[in-house]
């Protein structure tokens, strides 16, 4: 195998581990933001129950369904925010799980004459064994 088809490959290696890390990290962010936006969901819920409980009478109460309103209505923002940065977070992690198969470097694999393992300096037969991106994905 020459020195670029080696290099190639490495590269190729090298840019798989990060889209992996940077799929890791985007995978964290992606239960942060639905975990929180599930906390912001129950938030908004309880203080719905609360606006819906609170009574219509006196200058107190509707002072605190005026608090409960802002409340909900700061609640529902967030939700919002959370779920468009969720949208985001799963648009760009399938982003990085796209790996077109176009892109990736074909592996060779040496195979000895005498069906064996190959030793240094022995005469081998090369043949294609599939590419980069389909090794990973038959590795997982």
């Amino acid at each position: 195998m020459s020195a670029e088809k080696t290099h190639k490959i490495k590269d190729l290696e090298k840019n798989l581990a990060e889209s992996e890390h940077e799929r890791r990290l985007l995978q964290e962010r992606l239960d942060a933001a639905r975990s929180a936006a599930a906390d912001t969901k129950r938030q908004a819920h309880s203080l719905s129950e609360q606006l819906q409980h609170s009574q219509h009478g006196s200058a107190e109460q509707e002072v605190r369904k005026m608090e409960l309103e802002g409340q909900l209505r700061s609640a529902n923002v967030i939700l919002k925010q959370k779920q468009e940065n969720e949208e985001e977070i799963i648009h760009r992690l399938q982003e990085v799980q796209e790996v077109p198969a176009s892109h990736s470097t074909p592996i060779y694999i040496a195979e000895s004459h005498n069906s064996g393992p190959c030793f240094s300096g022995e005469e081998v037969n090369w043949r294609e064994g599939g590419h980069v991106a389909e090794a990973v994905e038959r590795g997982r």
